[in-house]
């Protein structure tokens, strides 16, 4: 219904946000489904629309956006072919300026790997739109969604859609110093942005947000006394820094207080042309008096061009101030993104569209509904003063938009999978699976649900619905057994629910991979079948059938190299009906894994399954009781390794590396944290404590991490709340509602961090928290290398990132430990 109603005017159709952490508590699984269906429902929305207003079909259907570089959560959407359904590759970065990048080619390398026929799985837009087809607009339109898409291209377009800098507090974000590291930070993603041709970057985020009471998103800021503006310490022209002068050069420049006080806003022609834009890059302008040197002002804060290192001001600076709406006021960084977005869209023919930077996307397929937001930025443009313009919008009339054609569907059919509640079965999403926690005899673990089958399409549909060994399928008068394979005729839009026990015995805690996958009849059999129960479920004598077990002669038949997809192609199995990615054919699943309901209909689902460990018997294998001495050499790697824009510095202390404000007391049997300060010198970082790993060190498949930990207020000295506007800000929270928090990390040898997916809220009662190998996965602030998965890097330390909201505090750590829970 919401395609067919606003098909007409939306553009891009998001499906959840961020699913990957905590907006979601789903699996993966339970998403690829969702997402799968929210496809096939758009799909036919703007199709019937389309065809009722007799306009052109668009809305292309982009995947939620991922949160955290790749790791299992995105491994396990690629095995399920995620990236078949979506129309663009989506994602959202919040680490250090330097890595993104890296994080950008861990994306694509993961995509790469899971079987795509291009080099670059998630390749640039720059090289995706070379590769498409165009209408009269071609290859040089910069609106992009006006280009018409070949079917046959070969890429993915890249959508960035939240990116954003967070280390500004309250104090911060009305200084010099800290409205410069925003822009900054933007200056150096934005032109990796630029040079990886990514296509819709947006900035997070444009009105003030102070997110939590902790970090300011905002790229606008309120004027002096205005509402909801949060309490300054002292005079920001005081708060410079002389680490910023620094970093400006010779080009800083101290402004006179009468003028810091004046509010001097630049003064700007009425109308500006691609003529005056080059006039001022050229250097030929003023702001206010003669002899008075360049001023501008926002939010109550004072810049100056040597604030940014410039000896001159520069063309962006005149955007620093400009009103926006009513009290607020673009902040350098919002200037600049706002600069560079005009430049984007008046650029020279063949800088294809990339989004403005700031959030500025077109919004229908008729008006650009932010023209004025372009073009009038500081005046009412004309077609005229625009001459010669392709990017379609300066045309006084409506103009349509001609869109990709609708990517060839997967199967119509969607697998779901619902826990029964309190009947031993448990999600647990940092292990990308289920708990099977009810013990039955022999050691065996079981547990109920109920598999979901969707037919998604507007005619019936009839094939076989193969279970894994672990599922039986429960009926009145009995269970099937374990891989059984079920014939199912679904009628256009049914939903069909299936009762399954998961029984399955381990006798360790590791995962067990667990595929249903639906294979289509013929049409005949599809029309034949005629279903004798509701949800097209036909009587069990003939709709169960023996398991089917892969023969040799249909394994004989070579590899059919790559089935092309719309602009991505997978490897697969020619004739084989089996359809196992793994089990079966013993080959990397990474390699053979079909993608979700492409190829043939044909339809997955895929979760992990694990034992209950309560009961079980704990063996620990390491118990971080080395001498320093045997780390000696991680240690001095560590010390050396290059440190990101904003990465606190670590010192050693004993066999620890700390920042400053932070001991490490080694306990019998653990590590007490004594924790006075945050570190210096960095804004809105965590304390820091990190335990170098010798060169034996050694986190492997089925083993898992485990520790007890709580908070100790210190002897003879009473914890006080950190307040957001004390004078110093090293005393400042860097969490906020949560608690006190920790996060648990090991690093590997390329400096990535790799952890769960949350952080541990630390309160005075002992809790345990465990994770196993397969679990981990990349984190920011760290750094981000190649590969990204944990299980091809070598660990060589254990961090620990310390928030504490009170000071001084202590966090202790008892029995931490790596081993393996058997029964």
């Amino acid at each position: 219904m919401l395609a067919l109603t606003y098909g007409d005017l939306i553009d891009y159709w998001e499906i959840e946000n961020e699913p990957d952490i905590a907006f979601s508590a789903d699996n993966a699984e339970t998403y690829a489904a969702f997402f799968k269906a929210a496809v096939l429902g758009v799909r036919v929305g703007r199709a019937r629309a389309s065809a009722r207003q007799h306009a052109p079909r668009g809305g292309a259907v982009v995947m939620a956006p991922m949160a955290l570089p790749p790791g299992p959560y995105f491994q396990r959407l690629l095995d399920l072919g995620l990236l078949e359904w979506t129309d663009a590759f989506n994602y959202h970065y919040y680490g250090y300026a330097e890595d993104f990048t890296g994080v950008y080619r861990q994306f694509e390398a993961a995509a790469a790997e899971s079987g795509a026929d291009v080099s670059s799985a998630v390749r640039s837009g720059r090289d995706a739109r070379a590769t498409r087809g165009g209408d009269a607009h071609g290859q040089g339109c910069p609106c992009h969604v006006g280009c018409g898409r070949d079917a046959r291209a070969t890429a993915l377009p890249v959508l960035l859609t939240e990116y954003g800098y967070g280390p500004l507090d309250a104090v911060q974000s009305r200084t010099v110093e800290g409205r410069v590291r925003q822009w900054r930070w933007f200056r150096d993603t934005e032109a990796q942005i630029d040079a990886l041709g990514i296509e819709g970057p947006m900035a997070f985020y444009m009105m003030p947000y102070y997110e939590r009471g902790i970090n300011e998103f905002g790229l606008l800021m309120r004027e002096p006394g205005g509402a909801g503006v949060p309490p300054a310490v002292g005079d920001a022209e005081n708060l410079k820094t002389e680490k910023l002068k620094a970093e400006g050069g010779a080009g800083v420049r101290t402004v006179p207080r009468a003028l810091a006080r004046a509010s001097l806003h630049p003064v700007w022609p009425a109308q500006l042309s691609p003529a005056g834009m080059a006039g001022m890059r050229s250097g030929g302008w003023t702001v206010g008096p003669a002899e008075a040197p360049a001023v501008f002002r926002a939010g109550g804060v004072t810049f100056v061009p040597g604030d940014f290192g410039a000896e001159v001001p520069e063309p962006w600076m005149r955007r620093i101030g400009q009103k926006f709406g009513e009290g607020l006021e673009a902040s350098p960084a919002m200037a600049w993104l706002w600069e560079r977005a005009v430049a984007r869209w008046h650029g020279p023919p063949g800088r294809g569209w990339r989004g403005s930077g700031m959030g500025i996307l077109p919004m229908s397929g008729k008006t650009f509904a932010a023209r004025s937001a372009v073009h009038g930025l500081e005046a009412r443009v004309t077609s005229e003063s625009w001459a010669g313009c392709p990017c379609h919008f300066c045309a006084a009339s409506d103009v349509s938009l001609t869109y990709p054609p609708p990517r060839p569907s997967g199967s119509p059919v969607v697998i779901d999978f619902l826990p029964q509640e309190g009947e031993g079965l448990v999600q647990f999403k940092d292990l990308g699976g289920y708990l099977v926690t009810e013990e039955i005899l022999g050691g065996s673990y079981s547990g109920t649900g109920r598999l979901v089958v969707y037919n998604f399409s507007d005619r019936p549909v009839a094939g076989s619905l193969r279970l894994p060994p672990e599922f039986r399928a429960e009926f009145d008068d009995g269970e099937t057994a374990g891989g059984a394979v079920l014939m199912l005729a679904l009628a256009a839009g049914a939903r069909r629910e299936i009762p399954v026990r998961v029984a399955f015995g381990k006798r360790d805690f590791a995962g067990k991979d667990a595929e249903v996958v639906w294979e289509p009849g013929t049409d005949e059999i599809a029309a034949e079948q005629q279903p004798s129960g509701e949800g097209g479920m036909p009587e069990r004598g003939t709709g169960i059938l023996a398991r089917e077990r892969c023969l040799s002669a249909w394994h004989g038949l070579p590899a059919r190299g790559r089935r092309s997809a719309p602009q991505m192609s997978f490897r697969t199995w020619a004739g084989c009906p089996c359809h196992y990615s793994r089990s079966v054919h013993g080959q990397d699943g990474r390699a053979t894994s079909h993608a979700g309901g492409g190829g043939a209909g044909v339809s997955r689902w895929l979760t992990t399954l694990y034992p209950q460990p309560a009961g079980m018997r704990w063996q620990a294998r390491e118990v971080f009781a080395f001498g320093g001495e045997e780390a000696e050499a991680a240690r001095e790697r560590l010390l050396a390794r290059p440190l990101a824009t904003g990465e606190p510095a670590v010192k050693a202390e004993g066999r620890w590396l700390v920042t400053d404000g932070v001991e490490v007391e080694e306990t019998e049997d653990g590590w007490l944290f004594h924790l006075e300060k945050f570190p210096p010198d960095v804004p809105m970082r965590p304390m820091v404590a990190e335990l170098p790993l010798p060169a034996h060190f050694r986190f492997g498949p089925g083993e898992v991490f485990l520790m007890n930990y709580r908070q100790v207020a210190p002897d003879g000295a009473e914890p006080v709340m950190l307040r957001v506007d004390d004078p110093d800000r090293r005393m400042r929270p860097v969490t906020g509602e949560f608690g006190d928090m920790m996060d648990v990390y090991f690093r590997t040898e390329n400096g990535n961090l790799f952890s769960t997916s949350y952080r541990l809220n630390v309160k005075p009662e002992w809790q345990r928290y465990f994770v196993t190998a397969s679990g981990l996965t990349m984190a920011f602030w760290g750094r981000a290398e190649l590969p990204w998965r944990f299980a091809e890097n070598r660990p060589v330390s254990l961090v620990f990132f310390l928030r504490p909201r009170s000071l001084p505090l202590a966090f202790e750590v008892k029995h931490p430990a790596i081993g393996t829970l058997t029964q």
